[in-house]
């Protein structure tokens, strides 16, 4: 199947016994889609201190990419996180396929920082891609609202302006509730002032929740909290 300009895929490459796992869950993704697949692996300097075993599950990792469609792209770089992310934008990847660990005592802490960022960096790179797609408001909100619920893992509401004001909560989580009636006066001030309220800041703050504006060119068309 002839690659579609519009989608590419992007694997890691690394020793982990669960890469195998990665590679071929993002090998049958752009098969799927049709899509252009590149493997990419970024080399830091501690590469150097590999074990023999680390190497020869690189090599075998990368042979299985290779031999699953992918064009193999080596980049060096001790800023991995980074390193990913520019590949990512230069390329114009629109997926990066990756996986957590299931073993996260084992990281360090500097380990666990790199893989969070990455995966912070995958969120943000499908976010944009699905805010470019949105055909219309109501669906630019669900996007900014589901994308916000997986960086901060915890439920939402978004609050839609319409002719001046603010129509009623909807709720990103079957568990979320407005704790008390004032929280919607806490979301109209956002709103009003196209400043953040509530929580964490000076204004209102024995709310249950922080609210932010939404928009830009000093109009707000929506608050989450």
């Amino acid at each position: 199947m002839e690659p579609k300009p519009h989608e590419h895929i992007l694997v890691c490459l690394s020793s982990a016994p669960s890469n195998a796992h990665i590679i071929r869950t993002a090998a049958t993704m752009a098969e799927a889609f049709g899509a252009q697949f590149t493997a990419l692996y970024v080399q830091t300097r501690s590469a150097e201190q590999m074990s023999l075993a680390e190497r020869s599950n690189l090599q075998a990792r990368t042979y299985l990419a290779e031999q699953l469609g992918s064009t193999i792209v080596t980049v060096p770089g001790d800023d991995v996180p980074y390193q990913i992310a520019e590949f990512a934008r230069l390329s114009k990847v629109t997926k990066v396929v990756m996986g957590r660990s299931n073993a996260p005592n084992r990281l360090t802490n500097s380990a666990r920082q790199s893989f969070e960022s990455a995966w912070r960096t995958q969120v943000l790179l499908e976010t944009l891609q699905r805010l470019q797609q949105a055909p219309d408001e109501a669906a630019l909100l669900d996007v900014i609202a589901n994308q916000s619920m997986r960086l901060l893992n915890r439920p939402l509401v978004i609050y839609a302006a319409k002719d001046a004001q603010l129509a009623p909560a909807v709720r990103y989580n079957p568990g979320t509730q407005v704790a008390f009636p004032g929280e919607i006066l806490v979301a109209h001030w956002a709103y009003e002032h196209g400043c953040r309220a509530g929580r964490s800041t000076d204004v209102f703050t024995d709310a249950e929740g922080l609210y932010l504006p939404i928009g830009g060119h000093g109009a707000s068309y929506a608050v989450i909290g």
